[in-house]
């Protein structure tokens, strides 16, 4: 069982062993999620449940998004967060990292992504723009429109007192730009098990702490991103992920403009690609 007294490479563990039971429990409960989508007529359709490993008592969000009547009829947008233990009585949601090689290297390592309660709760305000929306409803939106990420090194343009933060980088999702804590432990406790391990092999911790939507964003930010983008998709190109040049900057369009419109024209790229990358 997760507790808060646990390091990060501990809740890892936790998450990798529960995964087998969690996918299956997702399969299992995808019929009632269908019955649950034909009773609703508006789109985005969310359906949200929980669900408990019994062998180690850790407790899942389980959660099903349909965008549009596509999504609806294949169910291809699912996935689960574990609720991590927090300080106060307050939680996270988790989710692992196992393998994978998208362009960037960061993909290429073991990553816990954890998101806070503080994260999500900006995300509804900010993205959703509503308090209404409950937070697990809110986190299931989150995670089902933002499966790939593009860490950005933090620049003045990002913050101009970045330097003040230290571990803290800019992180791109294609809803927005989030500001994160990357490589820091997230549970107070023992000491780091993997000190002194080669790079590939470590564990990489990504505490998502804020979000600004793009019509928040300055114009140095946006500029910033789309030109920090586009060299991640570049990148992309000469190693064989996209077919050319042309390509690359229609998705770096689509990702950095402030429309959702133009965005949901590459999101199935967006969820493809992440499929192997986010377990």
């Amino acid at each position: 069982m997760i507790l808060n007294e646990m390091n990060a490479r501990e809740v890892y563990n936790e998450i990798s062993r529960d995964l087998d039971k969690v996918r299956f429990k997702l399969k299992t409960e995808e019929a009632k999620a269908r019955k649950a989508f034909a009773r609703e007529y508006r789109f985005p359709k969310v359906y949200t449940s929980f669900y408990t490993v019994p062998a180690t008592r850790n407790k899942y969000l389980l959660w099903y998004v349909a965008s549009n009547s596509h999504d609806e009829s294949y169910m291809n947008l699912s996935g689960y967060a574990c609720l991590i233990p927090a300080r106060g009585g307050s939680f996270g949601y988790g989710r692992i990292k196992l393998n994978g090689n998208p362009p960037d290297a960061l993909f290429e390592k073991n990553i816990l992504h954890v998101y806070d309660y503080h994260f999500v709760d900006r995300y509804r305000e900010r993205i959703l723009k509503s308090k209404d929306e409950s937070i697990h409803r809110a986190a299931a939106l989150m995670l089902a429109r933002n499966p790939l990420c593009i860490v950005l090194d933090m620049k003045k343009e990002y913050n101009f007192r970045y330097k003040k933060y230290d571990g803290m980088v800019a992180l791109s999702i294609p809803e927005g730009l989030c500001f994160v804590n990357f490589g820091t432990p997230i549970i107070d406790g023992m000491p780091d098990e993997d000190e002194g391990k080669d790079e590939l092999d470590r564990l990489h911790v990504i505490l998502y702490n804020t979000i600004l939507s793009r019509s928040m964003m300055k114009p140095d930010q946006r500029e910033q991103e789309k030109i920090d983008v586009r060299n991640f998709f570049y990148e992309g190109v000469k190693l064989g992920h996209f077919s050319d040049y042309d390509e690359a900057d229609y998705l770096v369009k689509g990702w950095t403009d402030a429309s959702r419109a133009i965005y949901e024209t590459v999101r199935p790229f967006v969820t493809k690609f992440a499929t192997q990358n986010i377990q």
